[in-house]
Formats: structure tokens, sequence, C-alpha cells
């Protein structure tokens, strides 16, 4: 390719010339020149760009702290060429970062599709379903990536670096505690250590020590993360969940007063709502009548039915916000997992509505 300078010289003598305008925008994308890329683009105008050019838009958009209009011509580059690499690279990101996980598997499902970018695609995933508090679902995609570790380092490019298996293992080692799976974090730990000193991983191999009941190791390599825990207060411990009953033994009675309290019961998993009884018959919906709000028990799953005129909606009961003196919301999943708050809420005087 000519040089910056050389397209510069064309474009004193014309005002028209297109290709060398792109060519100029896009080297100044590539030189992190994004206020002279913009320029250049807005000289290309936006019906003449190619998935390229827009997903180096995108790049210099976001460097410039335009994330909105990143994902603008992002979703435009889409349209031109749906499985444009770089571009659902970064969309996944933009929906990750704005808890759009159901978009972003979708990007993500696509990209991994194509060969060279499985790798980054499948780390991508394991981000997903992390997020999505899915520690299980996590870890297989984690593992699926360090499957290949030469393709994380690739491609790169604008806006795009090599990513870090060490980065990766550690993030595996949390999944994996949390899913109570110590020795396997264990082992992710040690092959982190034995390329060196490492105090995120030694606090980490502390936390899968004490799982695996090794008070003694978990010393020594709490020794060894130095002032990790200090220096990072409100990272979260990868501990899985273990209830509130367990804490009873030691705190009796802040166990119980807690207990007694309404904040006990503002959070409900669906297999804590066995006397939910649901209502008969199908509730109508207050803003259009047409449609019809069913909610049924199908052995332990609570489920729910919205029709249309269009079309049967369907939903599976995840948890229930709220204590119950004033109301429960209820939050699930579609068929395809996306997760979101239902139209039926359970108020305090047990009916239930469209809210």
């Amino acid at each position: 390719m000519k040089r910056p300078r050389t397209w510069r010289a064309r474009l004193k003598g014309t005002t028209d010339d297109r290709a060398a305008v792109r060519l100029l925008a896009r080297a100044s994308v590539h030189l992190g020149r994004d206020s002279s890329a913009l320029l250049f683009f807005e000289r290309i105008g936006n019906r003449s760009m190619m998935a390229d050019d827009l997903y180096l838009l995108g790049v210099a958009l976001s460097r410039t702290g335009h994330d909105k209009g990143c994902a603008e011509e992002w979703t435009q580059g889409l349209r031109a060429d749906p499985d444009h690499p770089q571009i659902l690279h970064g969309m996944i990101k933009v929906n990750l970062k704005m808890d759009r996980f159901f978009e972003a598997a979708a990007e993500a499902r696509r990209l991994a599709k194509q060969p060279i970018w499985q790798a980054r695609a499948n780390e991508l995933l394991g981000r997903i379903q992390n997020a999505r508090n899915d520690p299980v679902g996590a870890v297989e995609f984690w593992q699926r990536a360090l499957e290949h570790e030469s393709e994380l380092r690739g491609p790169t490019g604008e806006g795009l670096s090599p990513l870090s298996p060490r980065v990766i293992r550690k993030d595996l080692a949390r999944a994996l505690l949390r899913a109570r799976r110590p020795a396997e974090a264990r082992g992710q730990l040690q092959k982190i250590l034995a390329g060196g000193p490492d105090a995120e991983a030694s606090w980490l191999l502390s936390r899968a020590f004490l799982q695996e009941g090794a008070v003694a190791k978990a010393l020594g390599a709490f020794k060894e993360a130095v002032s990790f825990a200090d220096e990072n207060p409100v990272l979260a411990d990868p501990a899985p969940f273990v209830g509130s009953a367990s804490c009873a033994g030691c705190y009796s009675e802040q166990f119980q007063t807690q207990q007694s309290s309404r904040h006990a019961r503002t959070f409900h998993r669906v297999s804590e709502l066995r006397d939910f009884v649901p209502p008969r018959p199908a509730l109508p919906d207050p803003v259009d009548a047409r449609i019809t709000h069913t909610l049924r028990k199908a052995g332990d799953r609570l489920e729910q039915e919205t029709q249309t005129p269009e079309r049967l909606y369907q939903a599976v009961v995840d948890y229930a916000f709220g204590s119950g003196d004033r109301g429960k919301t209820l939050v699930g999943h579609d068929p395809s997992g996306r997760m979101f708050e239902l139209r039926i809420s359970v108020y305090h005087e047990k009916t239930s509505q469209p809210t």
C-alpha cells in the first residue's frame, strides 16, 4: 500500500478520489490518528462505506469516547457483512458490557464458526456464561479456548490484542471454585505458578486448598500471595454459595434476627415458591385485552405463557424478587435462554396481574 503522504498528494489534485480518501482514512486509524480518520470517513459518506470501513470507523469512534456511535456503525457493518469477524468480536464486547447476553452469545456462536477465531469466540462465550452466573458453562468454554493456546495470540490487528492464557487460566480457576471443583482449579493454578510467582494465582490456590480442607496448605499459599487480598478488597471471593443456614452455627443470634426480617424474604428461587398458587383463569393484559397471560405449574417448574393475536410466547420462572408483603416480581427465561422480567407480578392480596 502506498504511504499516506502519497495519497494526500493525490487528494490535492482532486476533490472526488474516493479510493484515496478511503485508504487515507484506514491508514489514519492504524496510525492512531482518529480525529483525522473521522474527517476522512465523513468525506466518503456512510452509503459508500464497506464493512471494513465501518469496522475501523467504529474503532476510531470508540477510542474517542463515542461508544454509542461505535455500536451504530458496527450494527450497520453487520448488515453489510453478517459474518465480519472483527465487527462480531467488537459487538460481542459491546453487548457484554451492556449486559445484553443473548445478543452477545448469538454473535459469539457465529464468530466461533470461523476456524481462526474459535479460541477467541470460546473465551468470550466463557465470559458471557460467567456473567450469566453459570460457572459450569463458563468452565466448558474456557477449557475449549485453552485447548488452542496458540490461536489465542491471533488474529491481531486494530482493536485486537493477543489473549493471555495465564489470565484465562485464572478466570477458569475462579469458575471451577464457584462450581465446587477445587482439585481442577488447583491444577490450573499450579500450571501458572510453574512459570513463576503470581500473587493472584497463589491467593486463588489458597481458596482451592480451603475448599479441599487442607488448611495448612491454604495458609502457605496465602503467604505466597503477599498482600494481594489487602490490595484488592472489593474482589469477590470465588467461593460457592452455601446458603444462609450455614451461618447459623457461628452466628446464631444474627441468623435468627435476619431470618425473621423481610430482608430474608426478598429473593426466592423457584424451588422456594412451592406454596405459590397460579391464578385461574388466564389474565387479560391491562393494555391490550386481546393478550392473555397464564401461569401454571409443571412438576417442579413454574411456567408462563403469553398469547397474542400473532403468536404464543413461553417462559420458565427462575426467581421471584420481593418480600410478598407488597409484591413479588417474577424473573425467568425464554426457550432461547434469554433472561427478562416477566409480565406478571404477585401482590400481597395473593392475586396476580400483569404490570
